[in-house]
C-alpha cells in the first residue's frame, strides 16, 4: 500500500515500532486504524494492548472482536460505549474494516465515524484492515480519494505495519526470546533467517521450539539451530510437486527419501506438500475470477525463480485430484497423529497415491 500524504487534519501515520513504544509506556490511544502488509505484527500489537489493558479474569468479559462483514455494527458500537467490567478499559476490535468502503454498507459506515469521531475514552476500539481481501487478492486504498478513509485518519492513531527490515527483525527476535528468559548469538539468527525467510508467523513457530528445545539452556547458538530447524528448501517442494504432477512415483520416492535421509521430520515434509498442493488451489481460483497464471503467482507471492514452474504444475493438478489429494493429506496426517501405522509407511503411500492417481484409503 502507497504512503499517505498527509493534510492539516490528519494526525501523523507512526508505525510499528512506535506504537510498541506507547504500549511500554501504557499510553494507549481510544482509537487505532491498523493497515498495512504485516497482519501478524497487527495480531502483535493487539495482544499487547490486551496485556496491558485486560487482565486473565476480565479479558473474556472486556474483549470483543468482530468482522465488519458479518457483525451487528450497531450492537457494537453501543457495546463501546458502555462501561466496561472489572477493569478500567475496554478493548474492541473490528476486523475487515474495507467492507463499511462499500455502498452496501452505508449505514454501518455512518455508525463507526459517529463514533470515532466522539469515542468513550474507557474502551480501545482497533480497526483493522487486512492485507488480502476475502477472495486473496492485495487490498489497494486511495487514501487521497476515499472520503472514508480521510476521515478515519483524521480520527484515528494511524498505525502502518510494513515488513521488518534486517535490523528490525533481528531486534524483534531478540525481544522475543528475552521474554521467553531466552538470548541469541548473532550467528544463530542469520541462520534461522537463512533457513526459514522472513516470514513471522514460521519464525515465531521456530522461536517456540527452539525454546523448549534448549530447556534451561539461556542462550540459543547454531548448534542448536542446526539440530532444530530441518532444511526442506522450496527448490525440493517444486521438485517433489514435480515428479507428482508428471506422474514419475519412482523419482517422487527418492525425493522424498532424501528428505528422510537429511532428518526432515515427516510431518513437516507432510506440511510442505499441503501448502504446495493450496498453492495450487489458489491459483487456480485466482485464475477463475479473470487473473492471468503470472497475477496469479504474483498475488501469492510465489518466488520469481519458481514462478514457470509453477505456472506449468496448474495444468498437472485439475481440481478432482486436487480435492483427492486434499482427502488423502488429511487422512494421512490423522493416522500419523493417532498411530495407527508407522509414519514412513503413510507418507510413502500418500506420495504412491499422489503420483499414481490410485486413490488409497490409508485405513
Amino acid at each position: 500500500m502507497p504512503d499517505i500524504t498527509q493534510t492539516d487534519n490528519m494526525k501523523p501515520t507512526k508505525y510499528y515500532k512506535d506504537i510498541i513504544n506507547a504500549i511500554s509506556k501504557k499510553s494507549i490511544d481510544p482509537v487505532y486504524f491498523f493497515w498495512g502488509d504485516e497482519d501478524f505484527l497487527k495480531d502483535d500489537a493487539i495482544s499487547k494492548i490486551s496485556q496491558i489493558l485486560l487482565d486473565k479474569t476480565s479479558c473474556q468479559l472486556n474483549y470483543i472482536e468482530q468482522y465488519a462483514s458479518d457483525c451487528d455494527i450497531k450492537s457494537l458500537i453501543e457495546n463501546a460505549q458502555t462501561f466496561s467490567f472489572m477493569v478500567s478499559r475496554k478493548i474492541i476490535v473490528l476486523r475487515d474494516t474495507h467492507f463499511l468502503n462499500k455502498k452496501t454498507f452505508e449505514k454501518e459506515r455512518e455508525l463507526v465515524l459517529t463514533y470515532i469521531k466522539n469515542p468513550v475514552k474507557t474502551t480501545c476500539f482497533i480497526l483493522v484492515l487486512p492485507k488480502f481481501d476475502e477472495k486473496g487478492n492485495i487490498i489497494k486504498i486511495n487514501f487521497e480519494k476515499s472520503e472514508f478513509y480521510k476521515l478515519i485518519l483524521e480520527n484515528t492513531a494511524s498505525i502502518k505495519f510494513n515488513g521488518l527490515n534486517e535490523a528490525e527483525l533481528n531486534n524483534w527476535i531478540v525481544l522475543n526470546l528475552k521474554q521467553q528468559g531466552k538470548a541469541i548469538t548473532k550467528e544463530a539468527i542469520k541462520l534461522l533467517l537463512d533457513k526459514v525467510g522472513n516470514d513471522l508467523t514460521s519464525i515465531i513457530n521456530e522461536l517456540s521450539k527452539l525454546s523448549l528445545y534448549v530447556g534451561d539452556k539461556r542462550l540459543i547458538e547454531r548448534s542448536d539451530i542446526l539440530v532444530l530447524v530441518n532444511e526442506i528448501n522450496e527448490d525440493t517442494v517444486f521438485k517433489l510437486a514435480d515428479a507428482i504432477g508428471y506422474k514419475k512415483n519412482d523419482d517422487a520416492l527418492k525425493i522424498l527419501q532424501n528428505l528422510l535421509d537429511s532428518n526432515a521430520e515427516i510431518l513437516h515434509i507432510l506440511v510442505m506438500i499441503a501448502r504446495h498442493f493450496r498453492l495450487i488451489w489458489k491459483a487456480k481460483s485466482l485464475i477463475k475470477t479473470g487473473k492471468n497464471a503470472n497475477e496469479a503467482c504474483n498475488t501469492l507471492r510465489i518466488n520469481k525463480y519458481f514462478q514457470e514452474n509453477f505456472i506449468k504444475q496448474l495444468s498437472l493438478f485439475p481440481e478432482t485430484r486436487l480435492l483427492q489429494g486434499f482427502k488423502s493429506l488429511l487422512t494421512v496426517d490423522s493416522n500419523i497423529k493417532t498411530g495407527k501405522s508407522s509414519p514412513k509407511l503413510l507418507l510413502e503411500l500418500l506420495i504412491y497415491s499422489l503420483a499414481t492417481d490410485n486413490v488409497y484409503t490409508f485405513s
